[in-house]
């Protein structure tokens, strides 16, 4: 029982980042995508749990063995898509359609196989197997059966491990040219910073590795090595927390070792629209005097800030040092954004930064992007580069050479 309780806090993490992901109301694609990715992953670590455990009632065993068919090959298309996301790729392969043709083989096989089995037969050869620990019980060893253990017991495992493999294989070329001379910046406890999407791309891997072990050891074996299957659940349970966490409260992609550490901070300022409307309305509560004229003054010092002091340029900005800077709380400066410039934080300040590198790209063509970036307040050239393309759709040089003339001043 204990060891079923540990199995299942995957699926509890799971089932806690899909509600909290669920509650924003800042809502981009990528969020959209962790979301389901959520939803499916709780379905996921639901029937794996289940299914790596000893039961009392082994009848269950049919439901869990046809949905695992369909989801477990699932996981790692899901996944690849998910990481070209993160790597902000748009333009579909053949290999992504690749690694969702066996999930649907797979799938459809499996139920065409019980229902051409019949769900009693199939009842009675689980239970005939579960107690006698053979891949043929007596009276079992017909066609019918060998070709459902060939198709979703041999090819299953198979297809499983060769798309988890793929999977390592892709993400880790990828990310090995997204960090290509670096000098190792992008990487945890190396220099100050970790890389967003190379520590996402790294819980995929895990995930998948330990996934198709699961698959590939076996239900008896993981029953009888219960500690085993447990340890892989716990890993897997350390990597969701760390890929939720990061997903939902941290918005740049370069993350300060120091925030892991110190998380509660991190949230605090970098996530301003993680407050509900209610929480705004409950911090608005206590200023009976609030007006359009409060907020007219307001938005004149913040514009101030922005356009006189250009305080946007200042590393590591957040929502607290505007407010202290203005003299009131994060809460009004996260609904002026909201309701006026309808932007999250993070969002409005990028905006302003590549407002400014695109006029120093105009001003001083001659300049390197390192440059650029750091004096338009970004912490690398990677991050400014991403910014930029992901803003204009252009990389900074193919913009300097296409607008250098049409910027206007600031």
């Amino acid at each position: 029982m204990l060891n079923l309780t540990f199995t299942l806090i995957p699926c509890i993490l799971c089932i806690m980042w899909f509600i909290l992901s669920t509650t924003r109301t800042n809502k981009d694609f990528r969020l959209k995508a962790f979301t389901a990715l959520m939803f499916i992953f709780v379905l996921y670590f639901y029937f794996s749990a289940g299914y790596s455990s000893p039961l009392a009632n082994h009848q269950h065993l049919v439901i869990m063995d046809a949905i695992s068919k369909i989801i477990i090959p699932l996981i790692f298309p899901i996944c690849y898509s998910y990481f070209r996301k993160s790597l902000k790729t748009t333009k579909r392969n053949a290999l992504e359609m690749f690694f969702y043709l066996p999930a649907i083989i797979m799938g459809t096989v499996a139920i065409f196989s019980i229902i051409y089995i019949g769900y009693g037969n199939m009842q009675e050869y689980i239970i005939a197997k579960e107690t006698q620990h053979t891949r043929f019980p007596e009276g079992y060893d017909t066609a019918a059966f060998r070709n459902y253990f060939f198709f979703c017991s041999q090819l299953f495992t198979n297809v499983v491990i060769l798309s988890a493999l793929l999977l390592t294989i892709y993400i880790s070329v990828k990310l090995y040219q997204r960090n290509k001379g670096k000098k190792g910046r992008y990487y945890l406890f190396v220099r100050k910073s970790v890389d967003k999407t190379t520590v996402i791309g790294n819980i995929l891997v895990i995930i998948s590795l330990t996934s198709a072990a699961r698959t590939f050891l076996g239900r008896f074996f993981l029953i009888e090595n219960s500690n085993l299957s447990t340890i892989m659940f716990f890993i897997q349970a350390i990597a969701v927390f760390t890929w939720g966490f990061i997903e939902l409260f941290f918005t740049d992609e370069i993350i300060p070792l120091r925030s892991l550490f110190n998380p509660v901070r991190k949230i605090y300022e970098q996530a301003p629209q993680n407050l509900s409307s209610e929480d705004i309305a409950d911090l608005l509560a206590s200023e009976p005097t609030e007006s359009i004229n409060f907020y007219q003054q307001i938005n004149q010092k913040f514009l101030d800030l922005m356009e006189n002091d250009h305080i946007y340029l200042t590393p590591g900005i957040s929502v607290d040092t505007i407010a202290r800077e203005i003299g009131t709380n994060r809460a009004y400066i996260s609904r002026l954004l909201n309701r006026t410039y309808n932007s999250s934080f993070p969002e409005y300040i990028n905006n302003r930064r590549i407002k400014y590198a695109k006029q120093l790209l105009s001003d001083e063509p001659e300049a390197v992007l390192e440059y650029v970036a750091i004096k338009s307040g970004f912490s690398t050239v990677s991050q400014f580069t991403r910014k930029f393309k992901e803003l204009t759709g252009q990389s900074p040089r193919q913009w300097q050479k296409s607008n250098r003339k049409f910027i206007t001043p600031l």
